[in-house]
């Protein structure tokens, strides 16, 4: 319940910097495979440079977005793997701008990032090990 309260506080945070109102249903749809659709849209545009200023503007949220996704008891491997995804583009960016986190930006999914890290899924397991390889440096 309380992941579910700070998700509707990030959704309504995140609305008015989210490029359309498409996307942003998408990130927050109930449907697990919806939210994969949005959270790629998303990486795929981060990823590219078109949303760099943006993404850093709301990093805070988007960092919010990733760990409650990563928290929530109802997530899936494909969502924890389409966050995972999103991660990499954010950390790509902060790289590509030379931005270091700030401690509560570092605060809001480090922690996270290491809990998950002992998930019996290989792939996540990796993954979460890389990103927080990428984080440290």
């Amino acid at each position: 319940k309380e992941v579910e309260d700070q998700l509707n506080l990030v959704r309504d945070q995140l609305a008015p910097h989210v490029r359309s109102p498409e996307l942003h249903g998408l990130l927050f749809h109930k449907d697990f495979r919806k939210q994969v659709e949005g959270m790629k849209e998303l990486s795929g545009a981060v990823a590219g440079g078109e949303e760099d200023e943006e993404a850093l503007d709301n990093l805070d949220l988007l960092l919010k977005l990733c760990s409650l996704r990563l928290c929530a008891k109802a997530a899936n491997t494909a969502v924890a793997l389409a966050v995972l995804e999103l991660l990499r583009a954010l950390f790509d960016c902060v790289q590509r701008h030379q931005y270091r986190l700030s401690e509560v930006e570092a605060q809001v999914c480090l922690p996270v990032l290491m809990e998950q890290v002992g998930s019996n899924n290989d792939n996540l397991r990796s993954q979460l090990r890389a990103l927080l390889r990428r984080a440290a440096e």
